[in-house]
């Protein structure tokens, strides 16, 4: 979570704020809500992988989150 808050002290606070957040843990999703807390207007998106994927099923992952990484921003 503190890594995430170093990185929230360098943006704008008051500028609406996209923040995404991947990872396949809870850690991750946490952070990035305690870091949301810290904008006045913030979109929370966070897509979760699977624990302990094979490097197959984490290569396809990634490749999903890639082909839709664009309406992921745009969406709410």
């Amino acid at each position: 979570i503190s890594a995430f808050l170093s990185v929230r002290q360098a943006l704008n606070s008051q500028v609406i704020t996209n923040l995404v957040s991947l990872g396949d843990s809870n850690i991750e999703m946490d952070a990035i809500h305690v870091m949301g807390n810290e904008f006045s207007q913030a979109l929370i998106k966070t897509i979760k992988f699977r624990e302990n994927p094979s490097p197959d099923e984490l290569a396809k992952q990634l490749e999903l989150v890639y082909q839709k990484f664009d309406k992921i921003l745009v969406n709410a």
